[in-house]
C-alpha cells in the first residue's frame, strides 16, 4: 500500500509537468519523461551496486532511502504549489452556475 502511494506521488509530479506543457509539445514532454526515468534509474542502480560492492550493502540501502525521501518531499512541494495555483485560479474565476442532471428542468 505504501509503495503504491509513493508511485502515485511520482505520477502526480509527471502529470503536473504535462499539465503545464503546451499541447503541441506533449509528445516531446512524454518522451523526455520516459527517457529520463530510464536513464536515471539505470545510473542509480549502477551507483547503488557500486556502493554495495565497494563498501557495504547497508550503505547502499541508506543512500537509496535518502534519495527516495528527497524525491517524495520534492514531489509533495510541486503538487502543493500546483494545488495552490488551481485553488487561486478557481477563486479568480468566480461562482459558476450549478450543474444539473441530464434532463433536469431549471426552476
Amino acid at each position: 500500500m505504501r509503495s503504491e502511494h509513493l508511485r502515485t506521488k511520482l505520477c502526480d509530479a509527471q502529470a503536473t509537468s504535462a499539465h503545464l506543457a503546451p499541447k503541441e509539445r506533449m509528445g516531446q514532454v512524454e518522451a523526455t519523461i520516459v527517457a529520463s526515468n530510464i536513464v536515471f534509474s539505470g545510473l542509480g542502480l549502477l551507483g547503488l551496486g557500486w556502493l554495495a560492492a565497494a563498501y557495504d550493502p547497508a550503505l547502499a540501502y541508506l543512500v537509496a532511502g535518502a534519495v527516495l525521501l528527497v524525491t517524495v518531499l520534492a514531489v509533495k512541494g510541486v503538487r502543493t504549489q500546483a494545488d495552490a495555483a488551481d485553488i487561486e485560479r478557481a477563486a479568480r474565476a468566480g461562482p459558476q452556475s450549478p450543474r444539473r442532471a441530464p434532463g433536469e428542468v431549471p426552476r
